[in-house]
């Protein structure tokens, strides 16, 4: 027992570097669990928008397919109005006055 207090008196440095080394050893691991549980939670939270991007992805294709087909539609009824107001316009006017006392009678 003596031999050991002599020692410790003797070299008290080494063994209090050895305690602070393994006290920095032991909150480095559990530092670095920490770390590795929260890259975890991260690839978890990436994979989620990952799936939420997708669905958005897949929602702006179907209301780009939506849009082309109303542009469709508005084409046509553009094409309907333009024929409806050349046909008009190549009408005498003796003629349009007939056609709007017809259409619209007080």
């Amino acid at each position: 027992m003596y031999l050991i207090f002599n020692s410790l008196k003797n070299q008290w440095l080494g063994f209090v570097l050895i305690f602070f080394m393994t006290l920095f050893w032991v909150s480095s691991d559990k530092e670095i669990k920490r770390l590795e549980d929260k890259a975890k939670e991260m690839r978890l939270v990436i994979k989620d928008l990952e799936q939420k991007d997708h669905a958005t992805a897949l929602l702006i294709d179907s209301l780009s397919k939506q849009d082309t087909v109303l542009l469709t539609k508005i084409k046509l009824i553009k094409e309907k109005e333009y024929e409806t107001i050349r046909i008009i316009d190549s009408l005498p006017v003796s003629k349009l006055q007939e056609y709007f006392a017809d259409r619209y009678k007080r």
